[in-house]
């Protein structure tokens, strides 16, 4: 059984290391980093994913058994989660290369490539979770559904908080479709 006690602790702990590291991350790419910057930007990448896999190992509290089927599990679906993140950070880019000129044209895209974006992350985290339920059973995949909804919404919250918000600006001719 998952000691309920140190989940807390560990996900408080990665609070305040993904708080620095996404906050130093998005403040990074909306002041549009240079090139030097972004392999800063990936080795604070690289970090972040060592501690939320910490706590991911830690709060699933697998058997060895479990974590034979488990871990393969979560390390596809990592990999596949890290090139929606990279296709996030081009949102990120694009909205900072556009903020000061920002067109009612754009922000329609923007928003598109969004909603795009978070469909894709729900679909692969429900493919997963469906892996995972098959693999090992229900409980642990409701588990790993907690563990990385917690996570990414920590990660989410950050990243709103270091976006400028959208500013008035002119009335776009292209009609929502």
């Amino acid at each position: 059984m998952i000691n309920t006690r140190m989940t807390v602790r560990s996900v408080t702990t990665l609070v305040v290391g993904l708080f620095l590291v996404v906050g130093v991350l998005a403040t990074a790419f909306t002041a549009q980093a240079e090139t030097s910057n972004e392999k800063y930007m990936e080795l604070m990448r690289q970090d972040l994913r060592a501690n939320k896999l910490a706590v991911m190992t830690e709060a699933m509290n697998l058997t060895d058994e479990q974590g034979e089927v488990f871990w393969p599990i979560y390390r596809e679906y990592q990999t596949k989660y890290m090139e929606l993140g990279d296709q996030r950070i081009a949102w990120i880019k694009d909205f900072a290369d556009n903020y000061e000129t920002m067109t009612g044209e754009k922000a329609i895209d923007l928003r598109k490539v969004w909603f795009s974006q978070q469909k894709d992350r729900l679909s692969l985290m429900e493919k997963t979770s469906k892996k995972i339920a098959k693999a090992t059973d229900p409980v642990t995949s409701a588990r790993f559904l907690q563990v990385e909804n917690a996570v990414n919404m920590l990660i989410d919250l950050q990243i709103a908080s270091e976006l400028p918000l959208f500013t008035e600006g002119p009335a776009t001719e292209e009609t929502e479709k």
